[in-house]
């Protein structure tokens, strides 16, 4: 008889049917429905299947409601709130008292869990256990005085509400999908059965299914060779019911995820796709809470009535629709996102009331802005700034504040949605019951308490029945399947390790059988748990990946030398989804004639990549900016820009407007102090931005100092020069045309020489050459392009002004560099040695010529000219799709490497 048919059978006579999890309790209640629905029944009564700590926490309450002095039974949480209490003054010895009160539950729950709390009648030897041991003891004596009690000893109670007489016991019990049984849980069963309950173990008759195993030369071609097994073994039977085991599931996930979605479910790639529709696999380890997005939502909505939220937090919270009333208001808050990222700024930080503020450029939808004002509102109105109050009514208030800031928004919630909200509910439920503490907090101190128990808290949706399910090797206990496909099997993995717990002394763990106290202990487990598997299927394969970035991996040796080896080969399949990718292009779509989306950055974006010049000028496609700490490079370049425009062009605090104005403002002794007044000006808007933030002061502060300590020297490097006029700053040049193209350019500077020629000057605080003018496309064309076509006037030479920390010079090329910028030939240096020819010349012409052709004519190829150098700090990457082919490449060279190393060997 299998497994099924002797629950079944029990069943008939009344059993009981106790699974060791709650994945597998569900699995029967589905089962036993569908036998019902075979049998040609419409409605059934509901048959007595529960998992192991529902049925014990259901025997607690039955008898709890009959008994006249039953202790409160407390939830984890209130338990963690207790012995964070218990450990007093030590918790302000670590770094998180959470941490450890944590520790300490998990501590008290195996000394429940393996009868071994007399252990604690004497003192331990080790300092951190006795620490331990002087917490419990507290813990005990205040749950006694209290009247409470620890979920961790339910067992204990009902053992003894059993010998008693006082539980309503079933005739029949059936136990199943137990890998290993605690010693409290073995005493409340001896119990039972010595008040007369028949118990027996389900464990079918048939055989262990042939193993074999499976080699890999990554992890991912070790999830593809899966995933292809999945589908050929789905396709010939779509009534299939397959496992994926996996002992580092969580870690994995990812990985797993997008390779079965590309194999088993390619249609799910969309982003229009419901992620539950026709959902082939699913994962049934949970995860938490508050990742869950609309968990996810509530926390940071209730986060920002007080505190402002990072950026990306803020986008993500606008974004989401969780505040919205459908697709349209998303929209809406979308273009509102973007202008938020286009606001300068010096802290990455979005305050409620700023976003708010009738004052800002951007716009949020009519009815997401009343709705974070009713929140804001609400909030001043009952006094989360500075009211203490019990958990329970923050917890009420938390409630009606999201209701008045409109979540979870207007559509209609999905099944996981309506689940997530429910145990987002039961979380505010159980944060409520701290009550029993009877301690006051802060808002503040809510909300870290409220974020850390929803990230505590694993959420897992109730199954959808998928054909695959990935979980565990433990979660598997109890289920039977056509196949199972065990991944990782490597003798790093299988068996798992463990260690002994930290707060309890070895000899203790070791004398009680505590999990991972002894090694051989964890090897008779996972052989135990290996053999269950052979099993529970029909065909069972268990694989590695022969590398990783590690080295080289081994099959673990519980698994070597029992079935036939065979090597997978997913090379096949990487090539099938890059020729499903591949196209040839149908033609080109030229630019119409008329002025061009940008000056020369285009013709530096085209030289580039084609396709960023394509995707940034004609599609109109933007970065979507990123603000963070302080200034970036791109801040800080213009900052120099501005001030240097200020000093040689502003007739206040003094007029500069060459060599000579300079050396006497220097003799004067007053560089430094007009330097202080346009660097205060240009600073000021930045000091507006930053209001009272006192630390943000202090940065601009050291920022302002900064750039004026830099420009004072490069300043005093100019005051070499041979005599000079400042004739135009950021001047405009254009439109100016280049074959079909208009275009309007701007030059940061124009100096007029002593000879009456025009030197053309680039402010750089990058690293830059003038090789970067050099080919056919130059990287850098700006200055190239201004001499060209600028309509300057007797252009005798074009330079970058490196104004760098440790490095001030002009490079580039003059016609005479001694007659004209420097007398001493040694400041002239290298990087003005190639002088400026008319040759140089004509070949940036035809070079801009041939950048401007190929844009107009609408050539749009991904070729970055510098491969992985070019695309490391383009904006749009998602685009182009470059990395994901690069790593294609990538893979299937590592994968081709592999291989030849085998074969070597």
């Amino acid at each position: 008889m299998s497994s099924w048919g002797q629950i079944e059978s029990a069943m008939a006579r009344g059993a009981w049917v106790i699974a060791g999890n709650a994945r597998a309790a569900r699995r029967l209640h589905l089962r036993y429905a569908r036998s019902q629905q075979a049998a040609g029944r419409e409605a059934w009564t509901t048959p007595a299947i529960a998992d192991w700590k529902s049925w014990v926490q259901q025997l607690w309450e039955e008898w709890s409601f009959d008994a006249t002095e039953a202790p409160l039974l407390l939830s984890a949480l209130q338990e963690a709130r207790l012995w964070r209490k218990v450990q007093g003054a030590d918790a302000g010895q670590v770094v998180s008292a959470d941490s450890l009160a944590a520790l300490a539950q998990q501590a008290y729950a195996l000394l429940c869990a393996y009868e071994a709390q007399d252990t604690r009648n004497i003192a331990w030897l080790e300092t951190d256990a006795e620490h331990f041991r002087q917490w419990s003891l507290r813990f005990d004596r205040e749950c006694e005085r209290r009247g409470w009690w620890s979920a961790s000893r339910m067992e204990e109670r009902l053992t003894r509400a059993a010998e008693a007489g006082e539980l309503r016991l079933p005739g029949e019990i059936v136990l199943t999908g137990f890998d290993r049984m605690t010693p409290a849980q073995q005493t409340f069963l001896e119990a039972l059965h010595a008040r007369g309950t028949r118990m027996e173990a389900a464990a079918g008759e048939g055989g262990a299914a042939p193993l074999a195993v499976a080699s890999a030369a990554s992890e991912r071609a070790e999830i593809e060779g899966c995933a292809q097994w999945l589908r050929e073994r789905l396709e010939a039977n779509p009534e299939a019911r397959m496992a994926v085991l996996c002992t580092q599931v969580e870690a994995r996930r990812g990985a797993i995820d997008r390779v079965f979605r590309q194999v088993l479910k390619p249609g799910s790639q969309s982003i229009l796709t419901p992620h539950t529709e026709g959902r082939v696999y699913e994962f049934t380890l949970g995860r938490p809470l508050g990742q869950q997005p609309v968990a996810r939502a509530a926390l940071l909505a209730l986060r920002w009535l007080r505190h402002p939220l990072t950026q990306a937090d803020a986008s993500w919270l606008l974004l989401s629709g969780f505040l919205c009333g459908g697709a349209e208001e998303r929209m809406i808050c979308a273009r509102a996102d973007a202008a938020m990222r286009e606001q300068e700024s010096v802290a990455p930080l979005l305050d409620l009331q700023q976003v708010l503020a009738p004052t800002v450029r951007y716009r949020l939808p009519d009815a997401v802005r009343q709705q974070l004002q009713a929140g804001v509102q609400f909030a001043d109105t009952h006094g989360f700034a500075r009211r203490r109050r019990a958990p329970g009514a923050w917890s009420e208030l938390a409630r009606l504040a999201l209701e008045a800031m409109g979540w979870p928004g207007g559509e209609e919630a999905d099944s996981v949605q309506y689940q997530t909200q429910q145990r987002w509910e039961k979380v505010l439920e159980e944060v409520a019951r701290l009550d029993l503490h009877e301690e006051a907090m802060s808002y503040e101190d809510f909300m870290a308490l409220l974020e850390r128990q929803s990230m505590d808290t694993l959420f897992a949706p109730e199954s959808l029945d998928a054909p695959v399910q990935v979980m565990g090797p433990m979660e598997a206990a109890g289920q039977e399947f056509d196949g199972v496909w065990f991944l990782g099997t490597t003798d790093a993995q299988w068996p798992a390790a463990g260690r002994p717990h930290p707060l309890l002394p070895l000899a203790v763990q070791r004398s009680a059988g505590m999990p991972h106290a002894q090694r051989d202990d964890d090897w008779q487990l996972a052989q135990h748990v290996t053999e269950r598997i052979l099993k529970s299927a029909g065909e069972v394969i268990c694989s590695y990946a022969r590398h990783n970035s590690d080295g080289e991996l081994r099959l673990s040796s519980l698994m070597a030398g029992r079935g036939q080896e065979i090597v997978l080969d997913t090379v096949a399949i990487s090539a099938a989804e890059s020729e499903l990718e591949s196209y040839e292009d149908a033609g080109l779509v030229s630019f119409a004639d008329g002025v061009a989306p940008g000056g020369a950055e285009l013709l530096k974006d085209q030289a580039a990549c084609p396709f960023r010049a394509f995707a940034s000028r004609r599609l109109r496609a933007t970065e979507l900016r990123e603000s963070q700490w302080g200034l970036d490079a791109m801040q800080r370049g213009n900052l120099l820009h501005e001030v240097l425009r200020r000093f040689w062009t502003e007739e206040e605090p003094r007029r500069i407007d060459g060599l000579e104005a300079l050396r006497q403002t220097m003799l004067d002794g007053q560089l430094g102090e007009v330097l202080r007044v346009h660097t205060e000006r240009v600073f000021a808007r930045l000091r507006q931005l930053a209001g009272e933030d006192r630390w943000m002061g202090a940065y601009l502060d050291a920022e302002e100092q900064r750039l004026r300590l830099r420009l004072e020297e490069w300043l005093r490097y100019e005051m070499k020069r041979r005599p000079f006029v400042v004739e135009a700053c950021e001047r405009n040049l254009g439109p100016v045309r280049v074959g079909s193209l208009e275009l309007r350019l701007k030059a940061d500077r124009i100096d007029r020489l002593e000879d009456g020629s025009h030197l053309l000057i680039d402010y750089k605080t990058g690293n830059v050459e003038p090789k970067a003018w050099e080919g056919e496309r130059p990287e850098e064309p700006q200055l190239p392009l201004y001499a060209v076509h600028g309509g300057v006037e007797d252009v005798s030479g074009v330079v970058f002004a490196k104004i760098r920390a440790g490095e001030v010079q002009f490079a580039g090329h003059l016609r005479d560099a001694a007659a004209q910028l420097f007398a001493n030939e040694e400041d002239c240096g290298k990087s003005l040695k190639i002088p400026y020819e008319d040759a140089m010349q004509d070949a940036w012409e035809r070079a801009i010529a041939e950048l401007a052709e190929e844009f107009a004519r609408g050539e749009a190829a991904v070729k970055p000219t510098h491969g992985e150098k070019t695309c490391q700090y383009c904006p749009l990457p998602s685009l182009c799709r470059i990395h994901e082919l690069s790593a294609l490449d990538a893979a299937l060279l590592e994968e081709a490497d592999s291989e030849g190393e085998d074969d070597h060997d």
